[in-house]
């Protein structure tokens, strides 16, 4: 025993710091893998879409999915939590969902007052979306 001891924690080295790690977010196994993911839409790590393109030759209307949260928390993997991007897909609606920086991100960036932030990241977000879309004409925008 005393010579597996050295080998334990030796061992233990190892995992414990990759069991500390935090999980990235990911989707709940009923989302459909996007189309698009993680595309950056500003430069801040949280200012990044998903997007899932619906089937079809022609344009088609998009939801714009902001996620809950109150500007504090939360991330774009809550999509199926309040709405169903398998029915939209099907329904021929393509989906984006946006990150957004967080108020603790503005608080960070001496950003005044802090909620400019996210608010200026929805705004920047759907912006790209408009002007990527051509000729789509038709957003559904759904915050939870």
């Amino acid at each position: 025993m005393k010579q597996s001891l050295p080998l334990l924690l030796a061992i233990s080295l190892f995992i414990l710091p990759a069991s500390g790690q935090a999980k990235a977010p990911s989707y709940d196994a009923s989302v459909p893998k996007p189309t698009l993911s993680e595309v950056a839409y500003g430069s801040h790590t949280r200012q990044t879409l998903d997007f899932w393109k619906a089937e079809s030759s022609e344009p088609t209307p998009l939801v714009f999915v902001i996620h809950g949260g109150g500007w504090q928390g939360g991330t774009k993997e809550r999509l199926n939590r309040f709405a169903d991007p398998n029915a939209l897909l099907k329904a021929g609606i393509s989906v984006v969902a946006i990150n957004y920086r967080l108020i603790s991100h503005a608080l960070e960036e001496k950003v005044k007052p802090p909620v400019h932030a996210p608010l200026h990241d929805a705004a920047r977000a759907g912006g790209a979306v408009r002007d990527d879309a051509g000729a789509a004409t038709r957003l559904l925008l759904l915050d939870e």
